[in-house]
């Protein structure tokens, strides 16, 4: 979801793309003329999470903001998660590794209290328990779960669970909030939109925030217990913003975002660089 939660268009329906970029017309799936979808989730099983408003069915009859389709693009009908009725996402859910729960935004607007939500379901979707937790002043972004269970989560806000937390906090597997992880106070505004985590459970962040004498980073790593990890060396670039990051296989850092300069040279939306994730 390259969007970060924003929607782009009015969608009617689910489309998948052949590895040509062509439409697959095997798999197809109506959501509804008005549809609109914020994030997509795929579990081991090929199973799609789709999260939007809008939703109906061919009868046009309104349909959940959170539906599950197999592989073959079929609603399954049993997945009904007793999600709260104010349930608005704002960003694609994210599957933990159980692939059977979740968490994301639950519910937010301009101007009021976001609530972060981590929600359990058994196999045919009943919700076994939800956990909410408020985001104050603005919204959840990503989250990334560790090997731990643990949940990263990202966004722009100044608060959260009721403690001072500026754009990153750590929940614990049960979604409560884990308050052994200390990150620093970052001067607002601040915007984390990503986070990659590693083995060691160190926590790379990508976004843009201001650190140090005023310097602009749009990239910072934190050790496990949430400091400042010093041997990671990002240059600070004024104006840039990362978006999205991912590490690829060979361990090199792809980001995406807004670099006017990057190591002096004029940049694109996209950077790639030399950094091997299973060292560092």
């Amino acid at each position: 979801d390259i969007s970060n939660g924003q929607p782009v268009k009015s969608a009617s329906k689910l489309l998948r793309l052949n590895s040509d970029g062509s439409e697959d017309k095997s798999f197809t799936v109506p959501l509804g003329p008005k549809a609109r979808i914020v994030g997509i989730a795929v579990d081991r099983r090929g199973n799609a999470y789709v999260a939007g408003y809008a939703f109906t069915s061919p009868a046009g009859v309104d349909m959940p903001a959170l539906l599950r389709f197999n592989s073959r693009g079929i609603y399954d009908a049993r997945f009904k998660p007793a999600l709260p009725p104010s349930y608005s996402p704002k960003n694609a859910p994210t599957l933990l590794p159980s692939g059977r729960s979740m968490a994301g935004t639950i519910y937010w607007e301009p101007g009021s209290t976001a609530r972060f939500g981590v929600v359990e379901w058994d196999s045919i979707g009943r919700t076994n328990g939800i956990h909410l937790l408020d985001c104050a002043n603005e919204n959840t972004f990503n989250c990334r779960p560790q090997p731990d269970g643990k949940i990263v989560v990202v966004g722009s806000f100044s608060r959260f669970a009721g403690l001072q937390r500026i754009g990153v906090a750590r929940l614990n597997s049960n979604g409560t909030i884990d308050d052994t992880f200390q990150p620093p106070v970052f001067p607002t505004p601040c915007r984390w939109m990503d986070a990659h985590i590693h083995a060691d459970g160190r926590i790379l962040l990508a976004g843009v925030t201001t650190i140090g004498s005023g310097q602009i980073s749009p990239a910072v790593r934190l050790n496990r217990d949430g400091s400042i990890d010093d041997t990671f060396a990002f240059e600070h670039t004024t104006g840039s913003a990362v978006y999205a990051m991912d590490v690829l296989p060979d361990g090199k850092l792809l980001l995406a975002g807004q670099f006017g300069f990057f190591n002096g040279k004029p940049s694109s939306q996209i950077v790639r660089l030399m950094y091997d994730a299973a060292e560092k």
